[in-house]
């Protein structure tokens, strides 16, 4: 046992812990006069039982003192088994591994594993940085590289106009013709980018036209969608099926429109080789004939087989009666139909004006007050005939009491001083009077006041009988209209005669106007090619295109001449001084006139005061 123990503890000393292990070893608590050795047990040292510790220890005593050196194995301390002596076993990897798993083993590995995250944490984010600035470098060169690319262009450009100006010079080109190409093309650039600029002006206003009416047809289809909201479900089924038929109905208008348009450039197809070839004309007029005679005969053998017996036509004449009658029930279902959707149409437009009343706000307030001064007219109209004999006794006794004033006015002013000048007294003169005689005087001019104020209020209601007599007019016409309106459209089988005849009518306009339509477009396909071929012809035509080129350089000269023009008359304006001369003598002429205007009131009024205040003579 004591050599099996001293073999156990020259192992542990000898072993060293590599990096699988637990992890970098740490010293002991406690300074040792040895050398230092690799901790890798608990509290017990090495993990090793006391008494062989003991025993180890007095051993390694015994040996010289060494401690954890290496030596070669011995025979004698070679443990037996049954086997007979067991050789001393090499070192491997799985000696290193601790002996004891505890707390401290797995907080070991914890912290290694913890290690090598971080590295490699740390290693990634130093890729992801280099990473970020390749990506920067390279926004950075390919700036750089645009410049560069742009900068070859302008380089080439000029490359091209010293190699054009070295030919001109190597075929001995004259100097002013060059100078005259380079102020052409100058012009030409300015005239483009004029019409650039045009252009641009016209796109950015018809960008802002685009933005109104998207912002228009939004706020429609909000307002449809609400208007949709408030109807009940069957109307809301009814509008999302006339909505499927509708577009039912485009889908199949554009299909036979496009199987028109087909028709139509195969029909020009035909033509085109009727036109060519005097056979298949001749064929075609043959075969028109054929369709002609063909009809005829068809319509022979239809009247022939119409007159049969009298059973006969008697049966197709009932059959007739019935359809007839059987049309003009599902056209009274229909009128009843539409009665009733007018009718609910009518109740829900009400509705909507109720709401509309709910919610309007300011314009309610409106209305209703448009209505209560309707109401009020209406009112005074009714009680029109009562108020003018009222007003009218008002102003008889008005006007019989200033008659009495006016005599008890002129009676008092018989009895004031004989010996004051009557005629000549005016505000000034009155201070003389006592305080009783001046109110008795200033009653006249109220009076008179009032009555002229009677006269104007009397004024006014003379024209606010004639408008409402007006508006009286008016109505009763709008409502001989109205009748004559409700008596049309009480007579329904007239109503119906004309509906039907404006309807025939608008077929047959139709009709024609769809023949006229397909005349116009082939009319406007011929001016068209004709046009190109003008337009083409014009185009290589040298004449042509120096006059485009003198039209183009006189409109950019009238251009300037305009401005030019506007530039000379405001420099004229601001320098002709004549209408403010003119203006300014005026204005002093006034003022002079005001002056002595006021100058002569003043010395009237000192003389009016002058004589008031001396004595007066009597006669």
């Amino acid at each position: 046992m004591s050599t099996a123990a001293g073999d156990f503890f020259n192992w542990a000393d000898n072993s060293q812990p590599n990096n699988a292990g637990v992890g970098a070893a740490r010293p002991g608590t406690r300074a040792q006069t040895a050398a230092p050795r690799t901790r890798i047990g608990t509290a017990q040292s090495g993990g090793i039982p006391p008494r062989a510790q003991s025993r180890a220890q007095s051993r390694m005593g015994a040996a010289g003192g060494a401690v954890g050196g290496p030596r070669p194995p011995s025979v004698v301390a070679r443990p037996v088994t049954q086997q007979g002596l067991a050789g001393v076993r090499s070192q491997s990897r799985a000696g290193v591994n601790r002996q004891v798993q505890d707390k401290s083993y797995y907080m070991g590995m914890l912290r290694a594993k913890i290690n090598d995250l971080n590295r490699e944490i740390d290693t990634l984010n130093k890729e992801l940085e280099r990473g970020n600035h390749d990506r920067d470098n390279f926004l950075i060169y390919e700036k750089r590289a645009e410049e560069a690319a742009m900068e070859i262009k302008s380089m080439q450009g000029k490359l091209a106009d010293f190699n054009l100006l070295v030919d001109r010079m190597n075929t001995n080109s004259d100097l002013n013709a060059i100078q005259n190409d380079v102020a052409h093309l100058k012009d030409q650039n300015d005239m483009i980018a004029h019409e650039v600029d045009a252009l641009f002006a016209d796109r950015r206003e018809k960008e802002e036209q685009i933005k109104q009416l998207e912002a228009e047809l939004d706020s429609e289809k909000r307002r449809n969608q609400n208007l949709l909201n408030k109807l009940d479900q069957d109307a809301r089924d009814r509008y999302s099926e006339l909505k499927e038929m509708a577009e039912q109905v485009m889908e199949d208008a554009r299909l036979k429109q496009q199987e028109l348009e087909q028709l139509i450039q195969k029909k020009s197809d035909l033509e085109d080789e009727l036109a060519v070839s005097p056979l298949k004309q001749e064929a075609m007029v043959l075969h028109e004939r054929l369709a002609e005679l063909q009809a005829k005969k068809e319509a022979i053998i239809e009247e022939i087989n119409a007159e049969g017996t009298p059973e006969q036509q008697r049966e197709r004449l009932l059959e007739k009666v019935k359809k007839d009658n059987e049309e003009i029930a599902a056209m009274q279902r229909q009128t009843d139909e539409i009665r009733e959707k007018i009718e609910q149409y009518h109740e829900e437009l009400r509705e909507l004006d109720d709401e509309y009343e709910d919610q309007a706000g300011e314009k309610n307030e409106k209305y209703r007050e448009l209505r209560q001064k309707e109401k009020q007219i209406d009112d005074f109209l009714d009680s029109f005939d009562i108020n003018k004999a009222e007003e009218q006794e008002r102003v008889e006794r008005l006007h019989a009491n200033v008659v009495k004033l006016l005599g008890h006015i002129s009676r008092n002013w018989a009895q004031l001083d004989k010996t004051a000048v009557i005629s000549g007294m005016d505000e000034y003169d009155l201070g003389g009077i006592g305080h009783g005689k001046m109110t008795e005087a200033k009653t006249a001019p109220e009076l008179q006041e009032v009555h002229v104020r009677l006269q104007e209020e009397l004024l006014k209601m003379d024209d606010m009988e004639e408008k409402a007599r007006e508006e009286l007019e008016s109505l009763k016409i709008k409502i001989a209209e109205m009748d004559d309106e409700m008596g049309v459209f009480n007579d329904l089988d007239t109503l119906k005669e004309s509906v039907e005849q404006k309807r025939e009518g608008l077929q047959a306009e139709r009709s024609r106007l769809e023949t006229t339509v397909v005349e116009a477009r082939e009319a406007l396909k011929k001016l068209q090619a004709e046009s190109t071929a003008i337009k083409a012809k014009l185009n290589e035509n040298d004449a042509y295109q120096q006059v485009v080129n003198a039209e183009k350089k006189l409109q950019y000269v009238e251009q300037n001449n305009y401005a030019l023009r506007e530039t000379v008359e405001a420099r004229s304006a601001e320098t002709n001084v004549g209408p403010v001369k003119e203006q300014v003598l005026e204005m002093i002429a006034n003022y002079n006139t005001t002056l002595v205007t006021l100058a002569a009131t003043r010395v009237g009024s000192a003389t009016r005061v002058a004589m008031a205040n001396s004595p007066q003579q009597p006669y």
